[in-house]
């Protein structure tokens, strides 16, 4: 058979056009599917969006609304806050006041008046002296004499209560070791006082207002309590003091009014910025414990 038949013949080239047309014709097919594909993926990726964004939208208002309360909380609180910065300042603007002022009356007291008690005692005894023989004045100016002994033991007394001298001398651990020891020989109640020596000095603030605590729980327990013993400790940790005290003694009602000794203890610890906790002992009487931050 002739091979150049193959090669020439009509019917076996546009069987061969007919497969290429074919074949083009089917990719061109599919590459449209393809991209109509794509589009119809991207048309929808689009409508999600859309659909997201006015959901969104649609949130908005309760979104707003959620923002507008959250401020509104954040400016109450920030109200309160400003309101008890204020009251405290104002609390602490007057203690300091009285402070002061019962150093003032203190200093007078003890510059003034001492003073003048001290000259007629002396003048007393001098009056004693030149009239030893006369037993009817002895008697008259024995008796005046030890009331002027009393008038100025008591304004010593008062003096130091107004301010202890001590307190700023020598320090808050001096002054509660002297006050306890005073307690001891007076026999009327034991007192453990518990506290190192090489405790550092605290700032005036703090030690003035641990002292008054301290002298106002004393004072309410030789008033009320009719205890026969008073614990008081002083520690200091690495980031507060911790001051304890308890009595044995009859402890707190179960309703407790607050009277004007423990409203000056709440205003005291509202000054330094210690917390506060007392009750009754699970053995018997009261007990407080005050803990204060080292960076007051």
């Amino acid at each position: 058979m002739d091979v150049g038949y193959f090669r020439s013949s009509p019917i076996h080239s546009n069987h061969f056009k007919q497969l290429s047309k074919s074949k083009a014709t089917s990719k061109r097919s599919f590459n449209l599917e393809k991209i109509v594909d794509e589009r119809t993926q991207k048309i929808q990726q689009q409508k999600e969006e859309i659909a997201a964004q006015n959901e969104e939208l649609l949130q908005q208002p309760a979104f707003m609304e959620e923002q507008n309360q959250g401020l509104e909380r954040a400016k109450g609180l920030l109200e309160i806050e400003l309101k008890y910065k204020e009251q405290r300042n104002l609390l602490k603007t007057s203690i300091q006041t009285q402070e002061e002022e019962r150093k003032r009356i203190a200093q007078n007291l003890h510059d003034e008046l001492g003073a003048v008690l001290s000259i007629a005692r002396m003048h007393l005894v001098q009056i004693q002296n030149q009239n030893e023989k006369d037993s009817t004045m002895q008697s008259g100016l024995q008796q005046v004499r030890m009331l002027t002994e009393a008038a100025l033991a008591s304004m010593r007394r008062i003096s130091h209560e107004l301010m202890p001298p001590q307190l700023e001398k020598f320090g808050l651990i001096k002054t509660l070791e002297a006050i306890t020891n005073q307690m001891r020989d007076a026999k009327k109640i034991t007192v453990d006082f518990h506290a190192s020596d090489e405790l550092p000095r605290w700032s005036l603030p703090v030690e003035l207002g641990l002292y008054r605590i301290c002298m106002e729980m004393i004072n309410n327990t030789l008033k009320h309590a009719e205890a026969t013993h008073i614990s008081i400790d002083l520690k200091q940790y690495s980031d507060h003091i911790l001051f304890s005290y308890a009595d044995n003694g009859k402890g707190l009602p179960e309703i407790v009014n607050a009277g004007h000794g423990f409203k000056n203890i709440e205003a005291r610890i509202n000054i330094i910025g210690g917390t506060f906790t007392m009750g009754n002992s699970t053995l018997k009487g009261f007990s407080a414990k005050l803990k204060i931050s080292k960076t007051i």
